[in-house]
């Protein structure tokens, strides 16, 4: 994003099993109250991160992934999704 102003940087280590977040949700906070972009650095897939960014409505760039939008997120959310994110590809059936 060339030409924009950073409002705020923020950081937060992920831990796999705690799903607190304190630093999304003041960045969250801010982002919404300046009608701003969130820039992110690695989007997280964790359970409790994606819907947290969904629900918010925040707009946001992610770095490793700048096709990702809100969109992405709802499929990704997707119970479908999921379970065919998690089905072996290019499995044979044998009959």
């Amino acid at each position: 994003m060339r030409g924009a102003d950073v409002l705020a940087r923020f950081t937060e280590v992920e831990n796999g099993r705690e799903n607190e977040r304190p630093e999304l949700a003041k960045t969250l906070t801010l982002a919404k109250l300046n009608g701003a972009t969130l820039v992110i650095d690695r989007l997280s897939r964790t359970a409790a991160f994606l819907p947290t960014l969904r629900q918010s409505g925040v707009r946001f760039l992610a770095c490793d992934m700048p096709e990702a939008n809100d969109l992405s997120l709802v499929l990704w959310l997707s119970p479908r999704s999921r379970s065919a994110a998690r089905s072996p590809r290019g499995r044979r059936r044998r009959w």
